[in-house]
C-alpha cells in the first residue's frame, strides 16, 4: 500500500516532552507513549493505538478510550484516532447518556441511527454519518 502525502507540520515531540507529559499530566507507566515518525499518517496507527494531541490531556483524558468509542473502531477494524473529534463526542455522549439513564447503548444501537463513513480527505479518517429520517421498519 503506497503512503499517502503528508499534510500539514511535522510532529516534533521527543523523549523530553513524553517524559514532561507523564509529570505533568500523571500518565500511568503502563500507558505506551510511541512518537510519530514523520511520515506516520492517522491511518497508520493499529486498532490498538490511539493518536493523540498534547490538548486531549489538558482537557482530562488519560489512559482509556471510552469503551463506545473502543467498540465501534474495533467493529470497523480502526483506530480509535481514525475516527474524527465530533464522532468521538457523539459516542461519549451517548455513553454517558446510557449510563446516566440506565440504557444499554451498544454498537447496534449506534448503527441504527448512524453509519461509520470515510471522510474524503483521504488520510483514512471516519466519521458518523446519520442514517435516512425514514424509519427502517414501516
Amino acid at each position: 500500500m503506497e503512503k499517502l502525502p503528508s499534510v500539514g507540520l511535522l510532529s516534533t515531540i521527543g523523549v523530553e516532552e513524553v517524559e514532561s507529559w507523564r509529570q505533568r499530566f500523571s500518565l500511568s507507566d503502563e500507558v505506551a507513549i510511541r512518537i510519530p515518525v514523520p511520515f506516520d499518517r492517522v491511518s497508520d496507527f493499529e486498532v490498538d493505538e490511539v493518536p493523540v494531541y498534547e490538548g486531549f490531556f489538558k482537557s482530562g483524558f488519560r489512559d482509556r478510550v471510552p469503551s463506545l468509542v473502543a467498540k465501534i473502531s474495533e467493529t470497523f477494524g480502526i483506530s480509535p484516532g481514525q475516527l474524527n473529534p465530533p464522532s468521538w463526542k457523539t459516542l461519549i455522549a451517548m455513553q454517558n447518556l446510557g449510563d446516566l439513564e440506565g440504557l444499554t447503548i451498544g454498537v447496534a444501537e449506534i448503527l441504527y441511527s448512524y453509519s461509520v463513513s470515510s471522510m474524503n480527505t483521504g488520510e483514512g479518517r471516519h466519521h458518523l454519518r446519520p442514517r435516512s429520517k425514514t424509519p427502517p421498519v414501516q
